[in-house]
């Protein structure tokens, strides 16, 4: 009986391994509804590269920003704080997308102990935005995609046309980058007052 326990046991254990949605909270004991709501979880899904920019056309009367990024990259890092300002300013006329690329191919998908990873810093920025782990390996990502190094940054308008796209392959914002202080919240707020005088 104990073996047969034993046996569900981890069987349980692997199968919530292997759920396509990974939330994490910041619960706390004793919260109230009021400030439930307010400590929402973060959450985040695995999905593919190419079900990331078919899923794109369901955001149309917005201006989407998508940031692709990885825990290996402190640029990504050091700029996600921007994108998370940008949904929380902007929530009724923006919708922001992260797309973690940390998955380099090794087993079946990205394992716990990467969405792990993943969910303490989407935690800890507190990033109540659309959040995707991609299940594709990072380079076949890369195949997919006009640059060839991270961060990068996609900009569409509310018709759903790509505006723009910040990558710094060839150093076109010098050593430092692109920022979304200097370059992306501009685009955006330009944008959206182009929306308001339609």
């Amino acid at each position: 009986m104990k073996e047969l326990f034993s046996v569900l046991l981890a069987l349980g254990f692997v199968l919530a391994g292997l759920c396509s949605e990974v939330a994490w909270g910041d619960e706390k004991p004793g919260l109230t509804s009021a400030s439930a709501a307010k400590s929402a979880k973060i959450t985040a899904r695995l999905q593919s590269w190419e079900e990331t920019q078919k899923s794109l056309k369901r955001h149309k009367g917005k201006v989407v920003v998508l940031d692709v990024w990885s825990t290996a990259c402190i640029p990504c890092m050091r700029e996600f704080p921007g994108l998370v300002k940008i949904q929380k300013k902007h929530k009724q006329k923006v919708h922001c997308i992260s797309v973690n690329i940390d998955f380099y191919g090794d087993g079946d998908g990205p394992s716990a102990s990467l969405q792990h990873r993943v969910s303490k810093f989407l935690t800890k920025q507190q990033a109540r935005i659309e959040n995707i782990i991609c299940s594709d390996p990072d380079e076949k990502v890369y195949e997919q995609v006009p640059f060839a190094s991270i961060p990068a940054v996609y900009v569409y308008d509310s018709a759903g046309k790509l505006r723009e796209l910040f990558y710094n392959d060839d150093d076109n914002f010098g050593e430092e980058g692109f920022s979304y202080e200097r370059h992306i919240t501009p685009l955006v707020e330009e944008m959206i007052a182009a929306d308001e005088k339609k």
